[in-house]
């Protein structure tokens, strides 16, 4: 018997998945460093920008989320097969990634919720 569910990797898979979210978290760096020096569109009245301080904060937690990917990844025996956690899966992001439709409604869902808690008290 097997207590919850677990998932089964090789090391050389679960090594290709982490490298993926690497990737994912080094272009989210070069996107805030591009946007931090963007200018708003005078012609786009819907064209706003990220502020300087909100676009360096993103960049530092997409950076340090990169080089703790990193670490695990070059840790990681490709030989060897990994049983994962519900933890472990979480924590190395190696499900696939999630569609921004699906986060932004979910973000919005617990909004909702958190203001129907609010207005109850």
């Amino acid at each position: 018997m097997i207590d919850g569910l677990k998932l089964t990797m090789t090391g050389e898979e679960l090594r290709g998945r982490l490298q993926e979210r690497v990737a994912r978290h080094r272009s989210l760096v070069a996107y805030y460093e591009r946007e931090a020096k963007r200018q708003p569109d005078p012609n786009d009245e819907c064209g706003s920008t990220l502020s300087e301080d909100m676009c360096e904060f993103e960049q530092v937690q997409h950076a340090g989320r990169a080089t703790v990917l990193e670490y695990i990844r070059d840790h990681i025996e490709g030989g060897e097969v990994y049983r994962l956690g519900a933890a472990d899966v979480a924590f190395g992001e190696t499900l696939p990634e999630t569609p921004a439709v699906v986060e932004e409604e979910e973000y919005e869902r617990k909004v909702a919720q958190q203001e129907e808690v609010e207005h109850a008290s």
